[in-house]
């Protein structure tokens, strides 16, 4: 059996993110996946500022920006084409340091994830392998692979299941599942326009009755639309070429399209109840599935993967102990069930087919001041004890652009840092000496503005660029370190 530090199974944008936040830090890692190559057809289409943060952190944002375009807005409009609401994207960088949000290519992207994973000699990635047991044996994470050689085995310290929606390392943990009951088949159709057509600029939910529908302003000549199946209808019917004619007429003629793909979608809303055990944890759409209306999807198995990788680095470097992984279902599952109740209240003002409902909806939101029919992206902050509703611990530092045009991440340590003036301990001067604590102890003027703003005199940040903790005294810092476990 050959052995490695860190097993990823599954290949997608969670697991390819994961890999390269882990592979600067030295570990060895092996990564199976069934398929040959990159499914060469787009899936998700938009990621937002925090995920491109995380890009950042990889060293590859400037490389996707290539291929991306900024997020304009979303509205909602009703059967008479009128608008019952709008979110409208800030024009100006916001706080992470990028814009709101981003529409992509998704195969453009993964590509460019497994070209920068290409470059470490400590990953191994293992196409046609599809992993077909996972276990625990002793203290190690043990799977069974079928691959063009037959089959084999490996042993990791730690396995991440990063397998989707149908994984693998689901099923072998027997874990339960919350359901939400939000199940709904959808049509979704990729197109490519044959020249310049009058389409709307932003996103646009189609809040009508007699047939829900999305259309998605997606890079280059390609838009997407995305129509929901009625009671009566069902997956091999609605495929038909003529009904997809039929369907698109709304927007455009068929001379002036071609179709990139169309198929059929099952959107569900689930949440798996236990994250991780022992060694095993799950990430993605494994731990968590969501509709599509708030394009959550991917970025929060992104963000999955950008709360543990820091976290199985220090339990393997030995800086911190084995509860520290605890942290990981307690902070993400929270935040991610608060994801799906956020876009199951908007899936309900989009997916009411009941006309008197559709009716009362449109008379109650007429009736407001447009300032508060507007939509804002929710404010979301971490699980977990360490963080008082009312602080700002749990949420991203803030990440201002220098005078010189250097992001300020590009200033924060690989480990934990700390922004600010406070006195420290002895042992805690001991932990700044090894690196694992970086001292940013002159903020720059933003910095210094955000921290008299919030009554700090400094904040220790995460590797994920999460706020942990104000200090203001010694042994606020103490009490930090103690949430995460870190041993000094």
């Amino acid at each position: 059996m050959t052995n490695t530090d860190i097993i990823l199974v599954g290949f997608g944008p969670t697991s390819s993110v994961l890999a390269n936040l882990l592979a600067p830090l030295g570990w060895n890692i092996k990564i199976f996946e069934q398929n040959s190559k990159i499914y060469d057809l787009p899936r998700a289409v938009f990621f937002d500022d925090e995920v491109m943060r995380i890009f950042q952190k990889i060293g590859l944002s400037e490389d996707i920006l290539k291929y991306t375009f900024k997020v304009r807005g979303m509205d909602l409009v009703n059967q008479d084409g009128l608008t019952l609401s709008s979110y409208e994207a800030p024009t100006q960088v916001g706080p992470l340091g990028w814009h709101a949000g981003y529409m992509f290519h998704q195969p453009t992207l993964e590509g460019q994830l497994r070209e920068k994973l290409a470059q470490y000699t400590n990953v191994e990635i293992h196409l046609e392998h599809r992993v077909s047991t996972v276990s625990l044996v002793n203290d190690k994470a043990c799977i069974g692979v079928d691959g063009p050689n037959g089959a084999e085995s490996y042993s990791a310290k730690f396995l991440i299941g990063c397998c989707g929606a149908r994984s693998i390392t689901r099923s072998a943990l027997n874990v339960d599942i919350r359901d939400y009951g939000a199940d709904q088949q959808w049509i979704v159709i990729d197109i490519e326009l044959n020249g310049e057509v009058d389409l709307p600029l932003n996103t646009v939910q189609y809040c009508d009755p007699n047939r829900p529908s999305t259309y998605i302003p997606t890079p280059d000549q390609t838009r997407r639309f995305e129509l929901m199946l009625m009671a009566d209808e069902n997956a091999d019917d609605i495929l038909r070429p003529e009904k997809i004619s039929e369907l698109l007429a709304k927007w455009l003629n068929p001379d002036q399209y071609r179709i990139i793909r169309s198929a059929v979608y099952e959107f569900h809303a689930l949440v798996v109840e236990q994250w991780r055990h022992d060694n095993l944890f799950l990430a993605g759409d494994a731990a968590h599935q969501m509709p599509p209306f708030l394009g959550q999807g991917m970025c929060s198995g992104i963000k999955d993967a950008a709360n543990l990788a820091w976290k199985l680095d220090f339990v393997l470097r030995e800086f911190a102990s084995d509860e520290l992984l605890n942290t990981y279902e307690a902070e993400r599952k929270p935040y991610v069930e608060k994801v799906i109740e956020s876009d199951l209240w908007l899936s309900k003002m989009i997916q009411t087919t009941d006309r008197e409902l559709a009716i009362q909806r449109d008379q109650y939101l007429f009736k407001l001041p447009p300032s508060e029919r507007k939509l804002e992206p929710p404010t979301i902050k971490l699980g977990g004890p360490a963080f008082d509703k009312e602080s700002v611990c749990g949420l991203p530092t803030p990440q201002p652009i220098t005078q010189g045009g250097i992001k300020h991440d590009e200033l924060l340590g690989k480990n934990l840092t700390l922004i600010g003036e406070v006195l420290i301990s002895e042992d805690l001067q001991k932990l700044i000496d090894s690196s694992l604590i970086t001292l940013l102890n002159k903020p720059n003027e933003e910095m210094q503005e955000w921290l008299n703003e919030h009554h700090a005199r400094a904040i220790l940040i995460r590797p994920d660029r999460y706020i942990q903790a104000i200090v203001n005294y010694p042994n606020d810092l103490e009490k930090a370190l103690s949430e995460l476990s870190i041993t000094y």
